[in-house]
């Protein structure tokens, strides 16, 4: 196992997108910041082993143009236009830089937006780039992109690294998949048409045309729920492609599925889909009616329970989507009776009153607040684990284990969020400036407002949200603690989160 004297982990900095004088499409803007922080990294303690981790989605092939599953012919020309990119050139000159030194280790985790990280030709494209092919800077790399995440220790203490997509039904990584193309590709083959789970199927086929036209959805937390109410408010049109995500529900499910997979006969496999599949259809139907308060609410229910009524009454299909095409022929009419309800109201009301009721059970912001990462992967994780570091939710958290005596960190993400508070959603007024940032279809827009709030002193754009999870000694005990950091790079303990 790996042993280190200090540990930092970053994660989710999306770098990618395209910013040019049209549009930004850059959801990180904070490469001075980072650099900074890296640069101090790379000079702390000389003389200790210390490591950076940077715990998965470190680049974003997703928000690039010409987006697809898995670019398994373009990637690293991609990947060399963000290394390149002016916006994000910093941070790879301070990583370069940090690994020059001796004492440093940077190791590298997958996410589920740069999976093409773990490609054998990328990841020595990458490696050469990030070292200016030194061989010895080489050596201070670590590269854990098998799905099995990193392990090391820190003065005594166990640490687990994961990304925390593996508890994520819609976005878990299918790494055999994923190794079998790896050895078409060192074998001189292209790799076979890739099954791509339902949070990238969702990013590509529906969330990048949309955010094409309202780019806030992908700072919205929880993004996946949040997308619905906003599109749905500001642009009935795009139904259709609402209904592509109420589609890849039963998708998300089926990986949750797959992520069990090995204990489960086929036979097992087709009844637990068909279950999964009631229990989102369930969970949907509660959120449409929760979300948007419309005097067709009844009709929308029956045309479920009907859809619900037929599958329980007919024998189990052979084939589950075909079980999956009658509960969505539901959903769809269901979409139907709603467009029509919102096309008769204000966009501005209809939407306001749909965050209300969409984010009275939200909670997103609090460091505290349990999430289904935590659910799902803290009871498979040993007692023995005193830290377990995970990000991809982008929401920072720090809670203690559900057993033993360690503790669970997420260190949120890089890039911009969006919280909106009580006041600014009391009023068509006191929400107008927010709207009418949404409606500008522009990220420098969401900066902009910095009016929001009783005393109209809140951005918009939440801008405390850049964090590491340090494990080092502090006062003669190893502990880890969330650190803010700041501008100038420095790192500070946020909150009294030393544990």
């Amino acid at each position: 196992m790996h042993q280190f004297d200090i540990l930092h982990v970053i994660s989710d900095l999306h770098l990618g997108g395209i910013k040019n004088t049209d549009k930004n499409f850059q959801v990180f803007n904070q490469g001075k910041r980072l650099g900074n922080f890296i640069d101090k990294l790379a000079l702390e303690a000389p003389t200790k082993q210390l490591a950076l981790v940077l715990n998965g989605d470190i680049v974003d092939f997703l928000a690039e143009n010409n987006a697809c599953y898995l670019d398994t012919t373009n990637a690293i020309g991609k990947l060399e236009r963000i290394c390149d990119d002016i916006s994000f050139a910093m941070v790879f000159a301070a990583l370069t830089d940090f690994i020059q030194k001796p004492n440093r280790t940077l190791v590298i985790l997958l996410g589920n937006h740069d999976v093409e990280l773990a490609f054998p030709n990328v990841k020595n494209w990458f490696i050469n780039k990030l070292t200016n092919n030194d061989e010895q800077a080489k050596g201070r790399i670590i590269y854990a992109t098998d799905g099995a995440g990193f392990a090391c220790s820190v003065k005594g203490k166990r640490v687990l690294c994961v990304h925390g997509n593996e508890g994520d039904e819609w976005n878990v990584v299918d790494y055999f998949q994923l190794q079998k193309a790896n050895r078409q590709i060192n074998w001189g083959h292209y790799p076979e048409l890739w099954q791509a789970n339902a949070g990238t199927q969702m990013v590509i086929d529906v969330m990048n045309d949309i955010k094409k036209d309202f780019p806030m959805v992908d700072l919205l937390k929880p993004e996946k729920m949040a997308a619905i109410p906003v599109v749905l408010a500001l642009a009935p049109e795009k139904l259709n492609q609402i209904g592509k995500v109420l589609r890849l529900f039963g998708g998300a499910q089926w990986d949750n599925l797959k992520m069990r997979w090995g204990f489960l006969s086929a036979q097992e496999s087709d009844q637990q889909q068909e279950t999964l599949i009631r229990q989102e259809h369930t969970k949907l139907s509660e959120l449409l009616n929760e979300t948007f308060d419309f005097n067709q609410q009844e009709s929308v229910a029956s045309l479920l329970q009907q859809a619900n009524q037929r599958i329980k009454n007919n024998e189990p299909a052979n084939d589950p989507s075909k079980e999956q095409e009658t509960l969505l022929g539901a959903f769809d009419g269901a979409l139907r009776l709603l467009g029509k309800w919102l096309s008769n109201e204000k966009p501005i009301t209809t939407l306001r009153k749909s965050l209300i009721r969409f984010m009275k059970k939200d909670n997103s912001f609090s460091l505290t607040g349990k999430d289904e990462v935590f659910d799902q992967l803290d009871p498979q994780v040993s007692a023995d684990i005193d830290y377990l570091i995970v990000g991809h939710t982008h929401l920072a958290r720090v809670m203690p284990r559900s057993q033993g005596s360690g503790y669970y960190y997420n260190s949120g993400t890089w890039i911009r969020l969006i919280e909106l508070d009580d006041h600014t959603l009391k009023t068509d007024e006191s929400f107008k400036p927010a709207f009418d940032a949404f409606m500008a279809g522009s990220l420098d827009a969401l900066d902009a407002i910095q009016n929001l709030g009783k005393d109209k002193n809140i951005p918009l754009v939440k801008t405390g949200s850049f964090y590491a999870v340090t494990v080092k000694t502090f006062d003669g005990q190893t502990q880890a603690q969330l650190s803010r950091v700041k501008p100038t790079g420095i790192y500070v303990e946020h909150d009294k989160t030393r544990h």
